[in-house]
């Protein structure tokens, strides 16, 4: 068993050794089963960074935990700078902040069939809500993005997300949770 140390690429863990030039990638030895059952157990949810390009975007592109404060200062400017016009009271109080106007604009948006800049705006304010803390916007966000007719490819892990961060803002744990589990159960379908 002393001439397994000769072995191409077998060295120490953490050695930090090189294999010499004249090695092909195929003489390398196989991961041992031990490191791939770890590595897919260890594995982390994909990153997903905002994309600086549109902030109307981030609500369908970005889970919660993106979201820093930089993110959500440029989400409030963004929205401040909104001028909302032929839309209705009610878009423009979700606009300005009230989220019961941005709960009820956004489930009259659920079973839209292409996104528009009004849907864009209107999930963009109950985006602001729920990153506020306010855990019934971010229930309903997690809704949108998972039930609504233009979901997009990363909707399972987006939804989980505002469902993680409203429960941790809920101030009723398990009626929250209660919640959470029904939309859940309707993504997953």
């Amino acid at each position: 068993m002393d001439d397994l140390k000769d072995v191409p690429g077998n060295r120490e863990r953490g050695s930090g050794g090189k294999l010499p030039l004249h090695h092909r990638a195929s003489d390398w030895p196989l991961p041992r089963l031990d490191d791939q059952v770890w590595g897919f157990a260890k594995a982390k949810r994909p990153t997903f960074r905002p994309q600086y390009d549109n902030p109307l975007t981030w609500w369908r592109s970005s889970p919660a935990q993106s979201f820093k404060d930089q993110e959500r200062s440029i989400v409030d400017t963004t929205l401040r700078q909104i001028a909302v016009v032929n839309c209705g009271d009610e878009l423009a109080s979700a606009v300005r902040g009230d989220a019961a106007a941005a709960i009820a604009v956004a489930h009259s948006f659920m079973t839209i069939s292409r996104i528009t800049l009004h849907a864009d705006i209107a999930a963009t304010a109950l985006l602001r809500c729920a990153l506020s803390g306010n855990a019934s916007a971010a229930l309903v966000l997690a809704q949108l993005i998972g039930l609504g007719d233009v979901s997009p490819p990363q909707a399972v892990e987006l939804a989980t997300s505002w469902l993680e961060h409203g429960a941790a803002h809920s101030s009723d744990r398990q009626k929250f949770r209660e919640g959470a589990r029904i939309v859940l159960a309707a993504i997953l379908g």
